[in-house]
């Protein structure tokens, strides 16, 4: 996972960190580790969702709104970001997105927008992160 980092910050390149890989995207460069969330909270069915809240960021601009229904699909969370500021919050707390503040699209979600394509939030997403690479070309 560090590989993947190291290239996207040294070479400017757009990044879509998903579920473990945003758990990677806030713990890289540091001595910290995913921890257990405790309970099965987080990890829910495709059809129910759970609320996230969004700090002003890039993701914010994308989606346009600050509060999103997120499938969830995890039991490890992250305590912090190291590096990559921290934009998103579930309601309980847990942290849902970082982003880097410097980049058009280095953003690290913990749900999957993949499996929300029937949605415009996971439209949104995904279509923001594919125009970022046509543009960076």
């Amino acid at each position: 996972d560090d590989i993947i980092i190291d290239c996207a910050l040294t070479f400017d390149l757009p990044l879509l960190g998903i579920c473990q890989g945003m758990q990677s995207m806030a713990i890289y460069k540091s001595n910290r580790n995913t921890i257990k969330i405790g309970d099965a909270s987080h990890h829910l069915s495709k059809e129910k969702r759970h609320l996230v809240i969004l700090k002003q960021g890039r993701l914010r601009n994308i989606v346009n709104t600050d509060k999103i229904l997120v499938n969830s699909y995890h039991y490890e969370t992250v305590e912090k970001s190291n590096i990559f500021e921290v934009t998103g919050y579930s309601e309980d707390g847990l942290i849902e997105v970082v982003e880097n503040k410097n980049h058009p699209f280095q953003i690290g979600l913990q749900w999957h927008p993949e499996r929300m394509l029937e949605d415009e939030i996971g439209k949104k997403i995904i279509k923001g992160f594919i125009n970022t690479i046509k543009d960076a070309n």
